[in-house]
């Protein structure tokens, strides 16, 4: 969508917009039908969003982190379960 040179098709600028708005901020439109960013309002605007992402990807590791401590709690209560179920079979514990 952003070419070489920071340029962007005239078509594309919608969609651009529509995720980043304010990276058009300094835009210069030239006469090829080519809208071309400002580098630096691009480079502030990913820097941005990468912030957010990797934000983002930190919370939802430790989400995931904690499923996989409940699941394993789980994993244990049901083996001991389990090991009393089979020490009742075997007659061990009435």
């Amino acid at each position: 969508m952003i070419g070489e040179g920071y340029k962007v098709a005239v078509s594309d600028i919608a969609t651009l917009t529509s995720i980043f708005p304010e990276i058009t901020q300094n835009a210069q439109v030239t006469g090829e039908g080519i809208l071309q960013l400002d580098e630096e309002i691009v480079k502030q605007v990913l820097n941005g969003n990468t912030a957010v992402l990797e934000s983002n990807a930190e919370v939802t590791k430790d989400k995931l982190q904690g499923q996989v401590n409940i699941l394993e709690a789980e994993i244990a209560y049901c083996d001991q379960r389990l090991e009393i179920l089979d020490r009742v079979l075997a007659g061990e514990i009435s």
